[in-house]
């Protein structure tokens, strides 16, 4: 029978051993890439699931940082729940919106605003100054897709 400085032993060599085992094969890597409207999108995580479409309301978490100073101007981690965005336009900026769609539930992405897709020449006063690129990196946790209007059937002659 082992004495427990033996199997501590062991257990101490081993334990890096069987932790490196798992790591061996390294997660999925997805290229950047552009938009035609100049907004960069990096996928980080891509599940199979439904399909955030234009139009929809989404739950997300997020981070939103300035790229200049990397200094985090709203998080939805740091307010300790995530938030419902709308997707139809208007009260997000372009960027935002834009890179939302495409995503599917349960996703993570990267997306680097340049300030015309953002806050523009205006900034937001005390948060974010003119003409400042964002990143903002978001994760979807739901998604309710927008209604679509369903022609009625004529009747028949």
């Amino acid at each position: 029978m082992k004495s427990f400085a033996q199997l501590l032993t062991a257990l101490t060599v081993a334990a890096p051993l069987t932790s490196c085992a798992l790591f061996r094969t390294r997660p999925p890597s997805y290229p950047p890439w552009v938009t035609d409207s100049g907004l960069m999108v990096q996928d980080l995580v891509v599940p199979d699931g439904v399909l955030v479409e234009e139009g929809a309301r989404v739950l997300v978490h997020y981070e939103a940082r300035l790229v200049s100073t990397g200094e985090i101007f709203d998080s939805s981690y740091a307010e300790g729940q995530p938030v419902w965005l709308e997707l139809d336009g208007g009260e997000l900026p372009a960027g935002l919106a834009e890179g939302l769609v495409g995503m599917c539930v349960g996703g993570r992405r990267e997306l680097t605003i340049p300030p015309e897709l953002g806050y523009g020449a205006d900034g937001v006063p005390d948060r974010v100054p003119p003409n400042e690129t964002l990143i903002f990196s978001v994760e979807v946790l739901d998604a309710i897709q927008p209604e679509v209007a369903v022609e009625p059937q004529s009747a028949a002659p």
